[in-house]
C-alpha cells in the first residue's frame, strides 16, 4: 500500500510538472503571437502609407505629364504669337 501511495504521489508529481511546463510554453506562445500581431499592425501601417505616397507620387507625375506639353504648346504659341507681334510692330 505504501509503495502504491509513493507511485500516486509521483505520478502526480509529473503530472504537476507537465502542466506547469505545458502552461509556460502556452505563455511563451501567447505572448510571441501578441508580438507578431503588433509587428504585424506596424507592417500593415508602413506598407499603407508607403502605397499612399507611391499614389501620391503617381498622381503627380501624371498630371506633370499631362500638363508639360500644355503649358509647353502654350510656352512655344506665345513666343510665336510675340515673334509675330515684333515683326509686326517693326514693319
Amino acid at each position: 500500500l505504501q509503495n502504491e501511495n509513493t507511485n500516486l504521489i509521483s505520478h502526480n508529481a509529473q503530472k504537476d510538472i507537465f502542466i506547469a511546463e505545458y502552461k509556460t510554453e502556452n505563455i511563451i506562445k501567447s505572448k510571441k503571437i501578441k508580438s507578431l500581431e503588433s509587428m504585424i499592425k506596424i507592417l500593415e501601417k508602413n506598407i499603407k502609407s508607403e502605397l499612399e505616397s507611391k499614389v501620391n507620387e503617381f498622381e503627380c507625375l501624371k498630371l506633370e505629364a499631362i500638363l508639360k506639353p500644355i503649358v509647353g504648346e502654350n510656352n512655344e504659341k506665345n513666343i510665336t504669337k510675340s515673334d509675330d507681334i515684333s515683326a509686326v510692330n517693326e514693319s
